[in-house]
């Protein structure tokens, strides 16, 4: 592989471990606002929803407010999953024990993550939100790997590819 493409990759994981930190850091009422905003946005592009009345896209806004915070988690970690498995498929060991280990680091993350927004003001850490976070980073190493897969058949190097005699 590349020697530029490890550093990037590191790189990229550590600005995700950042922005994901100050998305957590952010207090109650400002993490609400910015929220709203997306939704906000999302119902004004919608060709059905931008023409609905005020009191109709308040009452969308709140009914959408939990599915697309838990979505905004879900995206997020999947982002994760593919940074930290790319990181992880830099080492010389097994692809199960590297995507057991990617699972690991990132579901552990989601835990450390939901234990720091308790001490955020407006903010509590959510079980539920372990488990979103979870599923995403899974999501992530499963297009990774997938991907991976798909490459290295396309390439010739794959184990799922017919030998050639």
């Amino acid at each position: 592989m590349n020697n530029i493409i490890k550093p990037i990759l590191v790189v990229l994981l550590v600005g995700w471990v950042v922005i994901t930190f100050m998305f957590s850091e952010q207090e109650g009422s400002k993490s609400t606002v910015t929220s709203k905003g997306v939704i906000k946005t999302v119902i004004n592009t919608i060709p059905s929803t931008k023409t609905l009345n005020d009191t109709d896209k308040q009452k969308l806004m709140e009914k959408l407010k939990k599915p697309i915070r838990k979505m905004a988690h879900f995206m997020l970690y999947l982002v994760g999953g593919i940074l930290i498995y790319s990181v992880i498929n830099l080492l010389s060991i097994d692809i199960a024990l590297k995507v057991v280990f990617a699972q690991f680091i990132g579901t552990l993350f989601a835990i450390l993550d939901e234990i720091h927004q308790l001490f955020v003001p407006g903010r509590s850490g959510q079980p539920f939100d372990v488990c979103i976070d979870s599923f995403g980073i899974l999501t992530g190493i499963l297009i990774v790997l997938t991907a991976t897969i798909i490459y290295k058949n396309l390439s010739g190097k794959g184990v799922l590819v017919e030998k050639r005699r």
